[in-house]
């Protein structure tokens, strides 16, 4: 058995219980130490947004929207090599439970002691209505941003989204406007 405990200033301390009880039964994890030593990074999403009616309908949207994402190294003591930064931007249909991927941007980079570094993502144009009446289109539902190292390991996140990083190798498969579930299952 495992234990993290968070400490302040500090990421993680493990006590492998195991060592302790000499059980080989609880030596199946194996922790990486980039794991286990998050750094300290703020992750800042900016949403650019215009919205307005639609003139063919008086409740018809139209929106607009394009991310920037910041990430700045708020460890002093150390820079960062060789990281990987993803934005994924869902959207939700209004006529279904079904979920589309609207922007899938990437960036790789290093992060210098106390330094930022930013990437755009690509310009979203929806139109919907959700109006029970007329109901038609895609409504913005929402962002996931993180922060990985070479191994994979993830190093921040941000977003309303959290929930799909337990899915993270179906979400990396999924194509910008493909449908899929809230289990990121996709849906021909």
């Amino acid at each position: 058995m495992t234990v993290m405990v968070r400490l302040a200033f500090f990421s993680f301390l493990v006590v492998l219980f195991s060592v302790l009880t000499g059980s080989p039964k609880h030596n199946a994890f194996a922790v990486s130490p980039s794991a286990l030593m998050r750094p300290n990074l703020e992750i800042v999403v900016t949403k650019s947004k215009s919205d307005s009616l639609d003139g063919s309908d008086y409740d018809n949207r139209q929106q607009t929207f394009e991310f920037t994402v910041k990430i700045r190294n708020k460890d002093f003591s150390k820079d960062l090599e060789n990281l990987n930064a993803e934005l994924y931007v869902v959207g939700k249909y209004v006529t279904s439970n079904e979920y589309v991927l609207l922007d899938k941007a990437t960036s790789s980079f290093g992060l210098p002691r106390g330094k930022e570094h930013s990437f755009k993502g690509n310009p979203i144009e929806l139109s919907y209505d959700d109006n029970k009446a007329a109901r038609f289109g895609v409504k913005y539902n929402g962002y996931l941003v993180f922060v990985q190292d070479r191994d994979g390991n993830i190093l921040a996140e941000k977003g309303n989204k959290t929930s799909f990083l337990k899915y993270i190798d179906k979400l990396r498969n999924i194509n910008k406007e493909q449908r899929f579930n809230k289990k990121l299952d996709i849906i021909d």
